[in-house]
Formats: structure tokens, C-alpha cells, sequence
């Protein structure tokens, strides 16, 4: 499967920001990336830090969804999901002997559920996203991009995750 993806990462400084472009190409798949099961999902982290490891404050761009759970800090980091996402047609037991109901997020695709979105990268497409941090007025900086591979949504195994839970397809460092 990395053979099937290419992760392109260009980083320029402007003014007083460091601008970061990461480009995802599906090269290779003949489907849409991430596929198999509903359950499967992408995230594109982006980090930039200062040679000291402090992070920048990211000014612009997008960041990971909440479904990207909190226990590896990537919920609201800087990046982007891809995936089929689903939503509850109606709500289940929030308990075994509570009558309430609730619903989660993403819906499981086994439960009734209606297709919310599908951020996927089809075959031969690339992804292009953008991001602006703010560039240190001296030392250098390091910008890194991963495109991890999950099997399965964090927020549904949230604090209980197995081994081999995600994989890094690709990933790029630039310093400058």
C-alpha cells in the first residue's frame, strides 16, 4: 500500500509564516484510499517546531476532525481526515439499563446509519491542502507530514487501543 501513495510536502517561508502545502496522490490504487472496510480512515499530520521542539501556532489551514481521537492528541491538530463517514438514522441505548438514547460520531456503518460525507482521495486524484504557522524570528524550523492508516476510528476504542491500530504509509521532513 505505500507503494500506491505519494505524500509531497513544500514548505516556503512568506513574511513572517511559514506556508506548508501537502499534496496526497492516490498513484497506485485503482480505488479510492482509504477503502476495505467503512471502518478504515486516514489522517494527514502536519508539525512544525522550532529547533528547540516547541511548536509553531498554526494561523491557517485545516485540522484533524474529532474522530481522530484525543488519546494521541491528533483531534484539532494540524492535518486533515479522509474518510466515509456516517451519521445514526436514529439513536441507540446509551447504557444497558439506561432508556436514553444517543447517538455516536462517526455512526458505525452496520448500525442504520446514512452516509454524511466521504472525504476519500479516489483513484489518480491528489489531495491538495494548506497550512501557515508562524516562522520564529530566528533558529530554524522543521516541518513534518504523516499520512497514517488507521483500522478502525479513535473515538470508538478511544483509550483502549491494540496493537498495529495505525500504520505510516508516507511521511516527509523539511527543515529550514
Amino acid at each position: 500500500m505505500k507503494k500506491a501513495v505519494e505524500l509531497i510536502l513544500e514548505v516556503k517561508k512568506n513574511g513572517d509564516e511559514v506556508m506548508v502545502t501537502a499534496k496526497i496522490h492516490n498513484k497506485g490504487t485503482g480505488h479510492f484510499l482509504p477503502t476495505g472496510s467503512p471502518m478504515r480512515n486516514m489522517l494527514l499530520t502536519i508539525t512544525a517546531t522550532k529547533s528547540d521542539g516547541t511548536l509553531l501556532k498554526q494561523l491557517s489551514g485545516e485540522s484533524n476532525p474529532d474522530w481522530a481521537g484525543n488519546s494521541g492528541g491528533l483531534a484539532g491538530s494540524p492535518g486533515k481526515g479522509f474518510a466515509k463517514l456516517f451519521v445514526s438514522r436514529r439513536g441507540y441505548p446509551s447504557g444497558k439499563t439506561s432508556a436514553r438514547f444517543h447517538s455516536i460520531y462517526p455512526e458505525p456503518y452496520w448500525r442504520p446509519a446514512n452516509m454524511m460525507k466521504d472525504t476519500r482521495i479516489p483513484s489518480g486524484a491528489t489531495d491538495i491542502s494548506e497550512y501557515g504557522f508562524s516562522l520564529p524570528k530566528e533558529g530554524k524550523v522543521s516541518i513534518k507530514a504523516k499520512l497514517l492508516i488507521r483500522k478502525t476510528f479513535a473515538t470508538w476504542i478511544e483509550g483502549k487501543f491494540p496493537e498495529k491500530f495505525e500504520y505510516i504509509l508516507a511521511e516527509k521532513e523539511v527543515k529550514l
